[in-house]
């Protein structure tokens, strides 16, 4: 298997498994946590050099990391410029939806109204539509998919080319 398949099969592998599960609220968390898995590897990429026990007291910390939560990944991520404001409304968007869907106590799935809302809010399915030549997809769980799919395989990306990455920080350190 080549790198590029191995990587098209790392990215679009599980997105898949996810669109094809039968339980909306299982598809909606777990690709919501894929979405700020890769969005996390995006920010790593941005970051110094650390040690792991670095990156865990930064991204957990038992639950004290900086970057613990989706939302604060997502504003620091538009913070230090790796998108631009319809991507942080959109992530926003997808957000809401993943908490929507893990904290529900009731039956749940694509068809509510609150979710069907947030769904149409989304942009990226009109884009990826006029990319593909095709009609824009109304069905709010494809909806969904397709802009998780789409941010995820991005922010892989960007987190493997290790982009502006900073050298060595002055030395702020009395002697």
């Amino acid at each position: 298997m080549s790198r590029v398949t191995k990587k098209i099969t790392y990215i679009h592998g599980p997105v898949l498994a996810l669109e094809n599960m039968a339980d909306d609220r299982a598809a909606a968390i777990m690709a919501g946590a894929f979405l700020e898995y890769n969005l996390g590897f995006a920010l790593r990429g941005r970051m110094r050099d650390m040690t792991s026990l670095e990156i865990e007291s930064v991204f957990d910390n038992h639950g004290h990391g900086a970057l613990n939560t989706f939302s604060q990944k997502i504003w620091i991520g538009y913070a230090l410029n790796l998108y631009g404001l319809k991507t942080r409304k959109e992530l926003l968007i997808l957000k809401d939806v993943r908490n929507r869907f893990a904290h529900e106590p009731e039956e749940i799935d694509f068809s509510h109204p609150e979710i069907d809302e947030l769904c149409k809010k989304l942009g990226t399915p009109k884009k990826l539509s006029i990319l593909e030549t095709k009609s824009e997809e109304n069905r709010p769980r494809v909806r969904y998919m397709d802009t998780v799919h789409f941010f995820a395989a991005r922010f892989h990306i960007l987190g493997e080319k290790h982009v502006q990455r900073p050298g060595d920080p002055p030395n702020l350190d009395i002697d």
